[in-house]
């Protein structure tokens, strides 16, 4: 299914979404799953995004189907320019090893665990 067949707003030429987005990142992205759904189509800068806010379809793009949606040449670069090769820029075979090396990590009771620190700094960020 091509990109722009998918529901998405009506945008500014050429910068897209950019200055709502840059406004309010969150809020921008809640106000689009609102109004058109979980799966949803922006631009920024004339580059297609696609915004996917469901879990089960989330899990199918970045599991199932990960050696058939590949990540840009472009954007690849840009990421590895300032983090190197990691998971965020890898993709194959040495993305499903760096994956699998993480996982631990992120297993349920864990990720509980974290809970209580991720609390605590977002109470430090938004006090007044």
């Amino acid at each position: 299914m091509p990109v722009s067949t998918l529901p998405g707003p009506q945008e500014t030429p050429i910068v897209g979404s950019l200055f709502k987005m840059a406004d309010d990142p969150i809020e921008f992205m809640r106000d689009l799953v609102t109004r058109f759904g979980p799966v949803v189509r922006f631009t920024l800068l004339g580059r297609p995004m696609v915004l996917i806010a469901d879990p089960a379809l989330a899990q199918k793009v970045l599991v199932e189907y990960a050696d058939v949606i590949l990540k840009g040449q472009r954007d690849r670069a840009i990421f590895a320019k300032f983090t190197g090769i990691n998971l965020l820029t890898d993709e194959g075979a040495p993305h499903r090893k760096r994956r699998k090396l993480m996982a631990p990590a992120f297993h349920y009771k864990r990720v509980q665990s974290y809970g209580a620190i991720m609390t605590g700094y977002t109470a430090e960020q938004i006090a007044p």
